[in-house]
């Protein structure tokens, strides 16, 4: 009963990772490695949430200017201007 385990037996569990993370690993992180967005010991999560933000935005932009260039005449006019049907009938239920 009283036999001990070699822990050097070879078992194929030999090797153990330097570091293991769920985070640091899979197709996402290592194209913002690529794109020099993560480095060993930062993070730069200001740039990658900008990044993070015009790739999801400008493709929608886009198509808006191309599909219906009426959409933006929001960015045109400004707060200023009138205001739409929608907005004032919103107002006059708040109020």
């Amino acid at each position: 009963m009283g036999i001990p385990m070699d822990t050097k037996a070879d078992s194929g569990f030999n090797h153990t990772p330097a570091e293991a993370s769920f985070v640091r690993g899979g197709p996402f992180y290592r194209a913002q490695q690529a794109l020099g967005l993560i480095h060993p010991n930062k993070w730069n999560l200001g740039r990658r949430i900008a990044v993070v933000i015009v790739i999801t935005w400008l493709p929608l932009f886009v198509l808006t200017a191309l599909l219906n260039p009426q959409g933006l005449n929001f960015f045109a006019a400004g707060r200023s201007r009138s205001r739409s049907t929608a907005h004032r009938r919103a107002s006059a239920v708040v109020l």
